[in-house]
Order: structure tokens, then sequence, then C-alpha cells
């Protein structure tokens, strides 16, 4: 059996269809779709990363994604993994990888003193393969709880990766902390 030259799947969703680096075309057209989800409505949706500092005029290399940070009081576990898996799948059709993931504190990465927060993904970790070549990455955390649904929570209480590398981001100047609502930045 030939191997695809390109496919990637996290939790239920996948494709074969390679995408490309984050444009605000692209992001919009992601954004314009997304927002009429049943249950977008229960949650604050953040923009932040590294697409979000390049389009501000700050990080001046090319981001791979768009980071969607859901925060807000959780009411049915099963709508929030619907939410972000047609997160990503809605970026997939239009060829962006959308980093989707639920956060007890949107500013998690931006504090000075790191403070222990927890995430909630629809997936373990993910599968890439491209060219031929399969790179599997499963997400770490000091703690991680499988929740119902396919969702997996994980508990950090000392910095995380994600943590350092924006505190070296910020320090280093390419970053500012730039995080803003979805609704506020598209519409």
């Amino acid at each position: 059996m030939e191997r695809p030259e390109f496919y990637f799947s996290i939790g239920d969703i996948e494709t074969d269809i390679p995408f490309r680096r984050p444009t605000l075309v692209s992001c919009t057209d992601w954004w314009k779709e997304f927002k009429y989800e049943v249950g977008v409505d229960e949650f604050d949706i953040w923009l932040c990363g590294s697409f979000m500092e390049r389009t501000l005029g700050v990080y001046n290399r090319p981001p791979n994604d768009l980071d969607v940070v859901f925060t807000g009081e959780i009411q049915n576990e099963a709508r929030l993994k619907k939410l972000l898996d047609r997160a990503m799948q809605i970026g997939f059709d239009n060829k962006v990888l959308i980093d989707a993931f639920w956060s007890s504190d949107v500013l998690f990465p931006h504090h000075n003193e790191f403070k222990p927060y927890a995430t909630i993904r629809n997936a373990s970790g993910y599968s890439k393969m491209v060219g031929g070549e399969l790179v599997q990455r499963h997400y770490k955390a000091d703690e991680i709880y499988p929740l119902s649904n396919g969702l997996f929570q994980y508990v950090y209480y000392e910095p995380s990766p994600t943590y350092k590398k924006v505190q070296q981001r910020r320090d280093s100047g390419e970053y500012v902390g730039a995080i803003l609502s979805a609704s506020e930045f598209f519409d």
C-alpha cells in the first residue's frame, strides 16, 4: 500500500489535503463559517500566538497555525468537543491549521511569573505524514486526565514548553502578548 504524500490527524479529525501557512484571508474565511456553530456563544474565543503577533506587525517569522483559545465555564463537554473538532475541520476545509483548545487562563503564557493552569484538547496528540515521513506527537503536562467524549485535560503546575517559548519570544522582543477576541478581530 502506497503511503500518502500528506496526512494529518488529531483525535477524530483528519485530512489528506495539505494546509498552508495561515493568512488573513484563510483565517477570516475560517471565522465566517465557524462563528455560526452551535455553542460558540457559550465561550469567549481568543486569538493569539505567532499569527496574531505577525498580523499586528510584531513577529517577523511566518506562522504555522492560528491559535484559538476558548475560555469560560464548560456547560457541556460534548458540545466543547464538537466545537474543537469543527474549528479544526473548518480550518482544514480552508487549508489552514487551527490549534483550538480550551484554557482556564487565556493569559497563561504571558504572566511574568508562572501560574498553574489547565487546558482541554480534543485529542491526546496528533499524527502527521509529510513526504512519506510519519511524525507522532503526544501532548504532555504535569497531569493528564481523559475526560468524556474524547477530550483530554492537561494540568500544568510548572512552566510548560509553551510558556517558556512565549517568555523567550517576549524577552527577545518578538512577542508583545497579542490576545484579541475573535469576534472583535474578524467582525
